[in-house]
């Protein structure tokens, strides 16, 4: 599922925010990250992936669960984030930097 701020057009395009207010205070003001994820439970039985690389993703990855993986892309602000905060993330880490890691891991887990 992908999850962005809504827009329009007529001519010109229109960016609104996807929410006006929430009480998080690592995201920005128009969208909390963590909260999305609240409003998409995982099926009971299904690890969620969280794929980002950004200082904002680091949010969501904070509110994952040790069933759950989050991959950052390596060299990118969201890797070094998660390793300042170390001990608060409960999840499995991923990281890459070429899809061929992603791909090769899961691959492997399909096997075992």
């Amino acid at each position: 599922r992908v999850v962005s701020t809504q827009s329009t057009g007529d001519g010109k395009l229109h960016i609104t925010r996807f929410t006006d207010s929430h009480s998080c205070s690592i995201c920005p003001a128009n969208m909390c990250k963590s909260a999305i994820l609240s409003l998409h439970p995982v099926s009971s039985g299904f690890p969620r992936f969280y794929f980002g690389d950004g200082g904002n993703d680091l949010c969501p990855v904070l509110s994952l669960s040790e069933g759950d993986t989050a991959c950052p892309r390596t060299g990118f602000s969201l890797c070094k984030h998660m390793d300042a905060k170390a001990g608060e993330v409960k999840c499995r880490v991923l990281k890459w930097s070429d899809v061929g890691n992603v791909v090769e891991h899961l691959e492997g887990k399909v096997k075992d």
